[in-house]
């Protein structure tokens, strides 16, 4: 049996993935990743076939693959949607906000 090729959701979706992220980092209380971690993600994202180099963008979440800002490199909470996961979030259990918000 031959596998169908990866085929990167459209703009629409991935979008619409992005503000489900951020809207849930938010609810989190916004925890942020340490540089070291920021550092280390982008360079998993950037070896990354799913990658789109010519926008920096994520071909599966649809986020921009940059340091800073609200980049889901940034988000402590968040982990990269390739299954498996590139990278993990990070261990907040410090954080009052659970990793689990359903019903917000």
């Amino acid at each position: 049996m031959i596998d169908k090729p990866y085929q990167s959701p459209g703009m629409a979706e991935r979008l619409a993935r992005y503000e489900e992220n951020l809207r849930l980092h938010k609810l989190r209380g916004e925890p942020k990743a340490d540089c070291d971690t920021q550092q280390s993600r982008r360079q998993v994202c950037l070896a990354c076939p799913h990658l789109d180099a010519a926008q920096a963008l994520c071909g599966v979440c649809g986020c921009v693959v940059l340091l800073g800002g609200n980049s889901k490199l940034s988000m402590a909470d968040q982990a990269c949607p390739d299954q498996p996961p590139r990278w993990r979030r990070v261990d907040y259990q410090s954080f009052d906000f659970p990793l689990d918000v359903d019903s917000v």
